[in-house]
């Protein structure tokens, strides 16, 4: 799946549906089914179950990778770069 695939520009996917299977979610997430399955019952991922039915909410998974990144690493690795008007503008 590409990028391009994942969202149009008003950020809503329209070839996926709402609730995606095990195997929808892990090709959206690009991880195997098992890691998906591991994921799965973890607290506070966003999972439906019912009999012979099991579906994960997009968005909401969206967000739960999210937060679990943000968790993992609260800040970024890398340093964003200061214009040089904003450098300029510090020193006055």
């Amino acid at each position: 799946m590409t990028a391009h695939n994942r969202d149009d520009s008003d950020g809503i996917n329209l070839g996926l549906p709402v609730l995606l299977t095990v195997e929808q979610a892990a090709t959206w997430c690009q991880v195997s089914r098992e890691i998906m399955d591991d994921w799965a019952t973890q607290p506070g991922f966003p999972v439906i179950r019912r009999p012979r039915f099991v579906r994960i909410h997009r968005e909401a998974l969206d967000k739960w990778l999210e937060q679990r990144a943000i968790a993992s690493n609260p800040e970024p690795s890398y340093e964003v770069p200061v214009s040089p008007r904003r450098r300029a503008a510090r020193w006055r």
